[in-house]
């Protein structure tokens, strides 16, 4: 098991403009693409950056994409290698793998809520000892919870056993 956090259905002013600007075109060639691939990537690095600098953690490799299947490399987004497709920046997401084992659940809590410019849904593996091994999903909502943050033994609404799509990342990312 690698060390991985999602962070799926990003938005921002950053996004919002992206999308905005995706909107004003008729059509895309392959220049507008490549346009729209780096200014995509460039968005998701500064989210990475701020959650580097927010939590003090390394990063090894970061994964980009559609909601529910980042899994384009960043840096080759950024170097034009890899393109995005444009019909999808409005929900980007982003998978973190970390060079280092993750924080504790009220540690990442406490760094994701600490991200106030985002909004997106957190996926991770809880290291709480009744749930340990399980796939936590919080929403964020700007610095704030979108919907409560989850108390082990009180409330499995948050805990996802068998959430298919952070399942599936770690299954094409981690092996």
């Amino acid at each position: 098991m690698c060390n991985l956090i999602g962070l799926l259905g990003l938005q921002n002013e950053d996004f919002e403009a992206l999308v905005e600007k995706c909107e004003a075109k008729e059509s895309f060639g392959e220049k507008e693409i490549a346009e729209f691939s780096k200014d995509f990537a460039t968005i998701c690095k500064k989210v990475v950056d701020d959650f580097e600098m927010k939590s003090n953690l390394k990063v090894k490799k970061v994964f980009c994409g559609e909601y529910e299947t980042p899994n384009k490399d960043l840096d080759k987004v950024m170097s034009g290698q890899l393109l995005v497709h444009n019909d999808w920046f409005e929900e980007g997401s982003l998978v973190i793998i970390l060079e280092e084992d993750l924080p504790s659940d009220d540690d990442l809590n406490a760094i994701f809520l600490d991200m106030s410019e985002y909004g997106f849904n957190a996926y991770w593996r809880s290291d709480d000892e009744e749930i340990e091994g399980e796939t936590i999903k919080q929403q964020y909502d700007f610095g704030e919870y979108e919907t409560g943050w989850f108390a082990s033994g009180q409330s499995e609404e948050y805990m996802n056993y068998n959430d298919n799509t952070f399942l599936a990342m770690e299954t094409s990312l981690c092996s």
